[in-house]
């Protein structure tokens, strides 16, 4: 069912997305991305769907006689077995059920739960519908992460105020959308906006303009910054020195488009957004 009391979108944003795709695994970090994912489908009018994608590795390292783990608190070693893997799958999954649907019901929100098998960004983008928006986790949870809960309401969180939303601009024809659904979540979640401009110098002036006539004809504050994709230390530093909430880019397209979204999940602490 749809919020009657959501905010409506701009009148010169994108038309809804059919859904908001939240893939909720590490599931340490399922609680980030929802908060970004319900923003997002409040703002849209959107149906919210909660993937949890069981990692396809750590099944077949199961099948391996030499398996082992390690306990977390006992710090004990033991063999890795098969039924305590799918045993540990379905226990997750029945928590990140529980956590969309907790997270969903205050704000009246259509919402569907999906849990599947693979190599995780290959499997997210397979079950995206054309119009999807996609969150993603970073690959791996910050230490201090822990278990998740269910927010009391969308944009609940409160965070530092130098914190932003991220749009990631690589090619002048995604910047409308980029910007549009990076500026949806900073209103959402009460934070700026930074537009960082990822692209070769003969390519970066076209994008700074477009990114700047965008944003001066909505009466945006923004800043711009810029990124590096020349190695994944230096990402990962001009990423912590953004200080992002979040960062939002476009879907992937071609091979090497995911290599770059998986080297931003690697480089970053916070969820990803893709927007077709």
């Amino acid at each position: 069912m749809e919020n009657p009391d959501a905010n409506p979108s701009e009148a010169d944003a994108p038309a809804p997305p059919a859904r908001i795709v939240a893939s909720l695994a590490p599931a340490a970090l399922a609680l980030a991305v929802l908060d970004t994912a319900l923003v997002l489908a409040e703002q849209l009018h959107a149906e919210l769907l909660g993937l949890f994608v069981e990692d396809i590795n750590l099944a077949r390292l199961a099948r391996l006689p030499f398996a082992r783990e390690v306990g977390r608190l006992s710090a004990l070693e033991r063999p890795l077995a098969q039924p305590d893997v799918e045993r540990l799958f379905r226990v997750q999954s029945t928590r990140m059920r529980e956590l969309v649907a907790s997270a969903a019901g205050p704000s009246r929100l259509a919402w569907s739960f999906e849990a599947a098998r693979g190599q995780l960004l290959a499997e997210v983008l397979s079950r995206r519908r054309r119009g999807d928006l996609v969150v993603l986790a970073p690959a791996s949870a910050p230490p201090h992460v822990g278990h998740p809960s269910p927010p009391a309401r969308v944009g609940r969180t409160r965070h530092p105020r130098r914190e932003c939303i991220a749009a990631i601009l690589t090619h002048p024809t995604s910047v409308a959308a980029i910007l549009s659904a990076a500026a949806q979540v900073a209103q959402g979640q009460h934070r700026g906006l930074c537009a960082c401009i990822a692209a070769s110098p003969s390519d970066a002036d076209a994008l700074r303009h477009e990114a700047l006539a965008w944003i001066q004809a909505r009466g945006l504050a923004a800043r711009l910054s810029i990124l590096s994709f020349a190695s994944s230390q230096q990402l990962a530093a001009d990423l912590r020195a953004i200080k992002a909430a979040a960062l939002v880019a476009g879907c992937p397209t071609n091979s090497r488009e995911v290599v770059q979204v998986e080297t931003l999940r690697s480089a970053s602490p916070c969820p990803l957004v893709l927007v077709p």
